[in-house]
């Protein structure tokens, strides 16, 4: 078989009927509780899956529910000691019918100041969740549009106190209480000339436990109203700027209010920015502004601003009507900063694996081919999903079994053995099937750089496929391509302004690999310094990472003595041995840098460096050689994206043939 992608022409969906109940935007959550489990516990499952509502079960085997608890509400947990449970925290209302219209279900959420609820047939029995993300990507996916166009006509002003504006140096609890108070949606965070640094959601709270520390003291925090001082559980003194999430898109009130909602329902960050035309944050864009977009209008005395972007909305007199894509962008072209297309970049020798290749097999296609990702076809030949070295990293990284060390050699292990059993076949390799990626954006050949970079950081992958004009497959542009055009034709900037600092960047040796992926996973990172005595002793890379525990444990044998051995002598006591199983640290799968990075570099130049020395990132370092941060491909493309979002509603528009010119010139 050819080493080439290959693939069938997408056939055009199916119209989706616009939801009308409560019934039609049904979410399913992928796991149970019921009262009696930590809410510790219950931290973990929803770093995992992302769950806005998770309802409580009378038992494990009873399909009725007895209240339900939210993602605010596990963020009280302030302590590892604390060992309340669930049902201390269960709400019982509201709790909706599958019937109930959707702008019925819309209001209960909005006036109870919840992010979702359970929905109950006439038993009691589950039916699942709706949460107000869920109401809008379904109106979306369904083609309905919003009653507004732009983001002047909902967003919160910094005055209306559902949304913070904080100094990075703020104390993390001052923020916490407002936000798990439900007195504010989030805060965005800005540096002494009011420029955005990033944001802090309730999500910041659940993905990390390095913001809190002691024992909980005090009654239960009351909703609704901010928790009074005294009354909380004690928290530390962590600043903001260790906390927050940084590569996030802005917004102008000129900005579509659909390009807002795609980023916030699709990566469920409830906030983003919104600046004036100076770069000074003016407010946020929040996920009940989203909604109120779609199922209600402009607020009160505001004003609907006519959007400087293409889209598929234009205002006609008694609404807002939807035009084709094909006439807009005739009408007026993307712009773009770089001034590169999905065409020049998109790669077609992409190399394919079967359904159901194991792992071992994929790795061996990575290695061979040299190759970042691979297509996954079926028996007819047809590219049913792809698979990154990413994809492949998480889902090693979630079977930790992969990832244990026997007498200094590390080994794949499945610990299920049959009584007298001294080893065993320890390979039980997940398929293509089981990590392939099937949900991925697709972007047509005259996307710009700017544009792909944005639908990888709102989708979290780090491919975007292309797709001709007649619907045909042209191909990938990866994360590394994105980066070529910008070492290229990218923005002015230095490696400070993009890199990583060190406190979310960095790892000491003893780290436990699962912990140094959690963290990538967090914090969106490619790779993590490894630090030592104030000095960078390695990297660890996403690259090398997803490949050398495997690498490294499949080479040679599979068999390994692993269990328990007894050994029993005739006329003496029974004796037994087994051989020590532990885990690998950082310093075990960490790289020495090439090279480092000045904080005044660069930031085209250092990328070009990524590039020659094939490393996802590299650390940067003051004058005295102490690390300060790390500079990777990843922040590259978050910057681009920043870009898309901000300059393409402040630049004037090129016509098409002013653009042929540019070209000619640059050539």
């Amino acid at each position: 078989m050819s080493e080439e992608i290959v693939g069938a022409r997408a056939e055009p969906k199916s119209p989706v009927e616009a939801p009308k109940t409560v019934g039609d935007v049904l979410e399913h959550v992928p796991f149970r509780i019921t009262r009696r489990m930590r809410m510790l516990e219950l931290r973990s499952y929803l770093r995992r899956y992302g769950s806005q509502v998770v309802p409580i079960f009378k038992s494990l085997f009873d399909e009725r529910i007895e209240g339900f608890v939210t993602v605010a509400d596990a963020a009280l947990v302030t302590s590892k000691k604390d060992g309340r449970v669930v049902g201390e925290f269960a709400r019982t209302h509201p709790i909706l019918r599958g019937g109930e219209p959707l702008e019925r279900a819309y209001r209960t959420l909005r006036d109870a100041g919840l992010p979702g609820a359970p929905v109950v047939d006439d038993d009691g029995r589950l039916m699942g969740v709706v949460t107000i993300h869920g109401i809008i990507r379904s109106l979306m996916v369904a083609g309905v549009g919003p009653r507004v166009a732009s983001v002047n006509a909902v967003y919160s002003r910094l005055d209306e106190g559902t949304v913070m504006a904080v100094k990075p140096s703020t104390r993390v609890s001052k923020v916490w209480h407002r936000i798990v108070g439900g007195d504010a949606v989030g805060a965005v965070v800005v540096d002494h000339n009011g420029e955005v640094m990033g944001v802090v959601t309730v999500w910041d709270f659940i993905k990390t436990s390095r913001w809190f520390f002691g024992a909980v003291g005090g009654p239960r925090a009351i909703f609704g109203r901010a928790i009074a001082r005294g009354e909380s559980a004690r928290v530390s003194v962590m600043r903001v700027r260790h906390l927050m999430s940084r590569g996030i898109p802005v917004a102008t009130p000129d900005t579509p209010i659909v390009e807002v909602a795609r980023f916030i329902v699709n990566t469920g960050i409830d906030l983003v920015p919104v600046v004036d035309k100076d770069g000074k944050v003016i407010g946020a864009v929040t996920i009940w502004d989203v909604a109120r977009a779609w199922l209600e209008g402009a607020k009160e005395g505001r004003d609907d601003v006519r959007v400087l972007v293409p889209e598929r909305i234009e205002e006609v007199e008694g609404g807002i009507v939807r035009k084709p894509l094909e006439e807009v962008v005739r009408a007026r072209p993307v712009v773009h900063v770089t001034g590169m297309r999905a065409r020049e970049l998109a790669v077609a020798d992409i190399p394919p694996v079967h359904v159901n290749d194991p792992i071992s097999r994929i790795r061996k296609v990575f290695l061979r081919n040299r190759s970042s990702h691979v297509a996954v076809i079926n028996d007819e030949g047809e590219v049913v999903g792809y698979i990154s070295r990413r994809d492949l990293l998480y889902y090693v990284a979630e079977r930790r079994d992969y990832w244990k060390v026997q007498k200094g050699r590390r080994l794949v292990l499945r610990e299920r053995t049959l009584k007298g059993e001294t080893s065993r076949i320890l390979v039980d390799e997940g398929t293509a099937g089981d990590l392939m990626r099937t949900e991925y954006p697709e972007v047509g050949e005259d996307a710009t750089v700017e544009e792909m970079a944005y639908h990888m950081v709102v989708s979290g992958t780090d491919f975007v496929v292309v797709r001709s004009r007649d619907g045909s497959l042209l191909g990938l542009v990866t994360r590394d391509r994105l980066v070529e055009a910008f070492a290229q034709r990218g923005r002015g900037a230095t490696v400070g302004e993009l890199m990583v600092p060190r406190d979310i960047a960095t790892v000491n040796p003893l780290h436990s690999l699962t912990h140094v992926v959690r963290k990538m996973r967090s914090y969106g990172l490619d790779a993590v310094a490894v630090v030592d005595g104030g000095r960078v002793v390695g990297m660890v890379h996403e690259d090398s990472l997803s490949l050398r525990p495997i690498e490294e444990t499949l080479r040679g044998e599979k068999l390994v003595v692993l269990t328990l051995v007894r050994k029993i002598t005739p006329a003496g006591p029974r004796k037994a041995r087994h051989v020590r199983v532990g885990t690998l640290t950082a310093s075990d799968v960490a790289d020495p840098p090439p090279t480092q990075l000045r904080r005044d570099a660069d930031a085209r130049e250092a990328a070009r460096t990524l590039l020659e020395l094939g490393v996802s990132a590299l650390p940067v370092v003051d004058e005295e050689g102490r690390p300060i941060g790390i500079f990777s491909k990843m922040e590259v493309v978050k910057d681009l994206a920043r870009a898309y979002m901000t300059a393409t509603a402040k630049m004037p528009v090129k016509a098409p043939e002013a653009e042929k010119e540019e070209a000619v010139e640059r050539t």
